[in-house]
């Protein structure tokens, strides 16, 4: 673990939503919803750094973190560039799952079910401790927890960037109005006011990482592959 004690950081966790019944039915359909639910992973995540660093994936979800430094104005410069980066990893999502929809060619549930699949996006902040495993790192901390089990709560929205007040403190105000805005009370941890807005939280100019005709190609790669399997399975093709 690394020296120096509890610093105070930014927490992201990026879920997809809609995944449980994507995955939830017979072998075959499973996956092609891993491998679909990887692609995107995949995307969210080169679109992330480098500003916010990948903790680890879990299942559904990538959890993301940066380290927030000085104060006033230049932590809200800080806070804003890291909520600038989910609107990156938010349009990075809905770019690739266009990409799969449009290459479609199986007909089976989970392909078929792409446009079920949406994105909730929590963010956090508070003083974690940086621990060092092996080539790995990861935070640790009551905040860690909190921002997990914000992604259980009353938003009455299907897709949305929830932030917490403590994150909504470090900005200097300039922020899109608010679509819902409540307190989530944890057991063991409390209230929290928590604010949410619809994604992406301001429009991002960035463009993609490779050129367009580049990704449709590997989006028509991966479901050729996907539909080729299927026949395989179904015994409509046989191996020579």
């Amino acid at each position: 673990m690394q020296g120096g004690g509890e610093k105070p950081f930014v927490l992201v966790i990026c879920d997809i939503s809609g995944y449980t019944s994507f995955v939830s039915h017979h072998a075959e359909v499973k996956n092609h919803g891993f491998v679909i639910v990887g692609q995107l992973l995949s995307a969210m995540m080169r679109a992330a750094e480098p500003v916010l660093k990948v903790s680890k994936l879990e299942g559904d979800a990538v959890f993301l973190y940066a380290p927030l430094t000085g104060d006033g104005a230049r932590l809200s410069d800080h806070m804003s560039a890291a909520l600038a980066r989910c609107d990156v990893v938010y349009h990075a999502f809905e770019r690739r799952l266009k990409e799969l929809r449009e290459a479609n060619i199986c007909a089976c549930e989970a392909c078929l079910g792409l446009e079920r699949l949406q994105l909730k996006i929590v963010v956090h902040s508070g003083p974690v401790l940086l621990q060092k495993i092996g080539r790995y790192q990861e935070v640790v901390g009551a905040d860690v927890i909190r921002v997990h089990r914000l992604l259980k709560n009353q938003v009455p929205l299907r897709e949305y960037l929830l932030l917490t007040e403590t994150v909504c403190r470090c900005l200097d105000g300039d922020t899109p109005a608010a679509r819902y805005a409540g307190e989530e009370t944890d057991p063991d941890l409390g209230p929290c006011r928590v604010e949410a807005y619809a994604l992406p939280w301001k429009t991002s100019s960035e463009a993609p990482s490779g050129s367009y005709r580049s990704l449709r190609y590997q989006a028509a790669d991966i479901m050729k592959k996907i539909f080729i399997g299927r026949l395989f399975q179904l015994g409509l093709l046989r191996r020579s």
